[in-house]
């Protein structure tokens, strides 16, 4: 836990991750955002595409909670803002990533 109370975890080789606290919400100015679907193998919603808000703030990867969740990714998918592009997942993330929007 870190000084705010925030679950917080550390793989190898990779940024701090975080979960948001509640009504935390990415600065415009300073944070890079991303959206992360997950393939349906993920413990949460299993048989299902889950997608999720991430930013990086300040070297850490905050995790919002909130979800779009559906079987098909492309329901999953219509639920992106516009403008954005599609990034292979990094080769240490966790194999329930299928696609990286920024």
């Amino acid at each position: 836990m870190n000084p705010l109370g925030a679950i917080v975890w550390k793989k190898e080789g990779m940024p701090v991750e975080r979960l948001a606290l509640i009504g935390e919400q990415p600065d415009p100015e300073t944070d890079v955002v991303m959206w992360v679907i997950h393939n349906r193998l993920t413990l949460d919603f299993p048989g299902f595409y889950v997608m999720r808000r991430q930013w990086i703030h300040a070297g850490e990867i905050v995790i919002e909670l909130t979800a779009v969740a559906s079987v098909d990714i492309e329901t999953v998918r219509a639920q992106l803002p516009a403008g954005l592009v599609c990034m292979p997942p990094h080769p240490g993330d966790d194999h329930t990533i299928e696609e990286v929007w920024i």
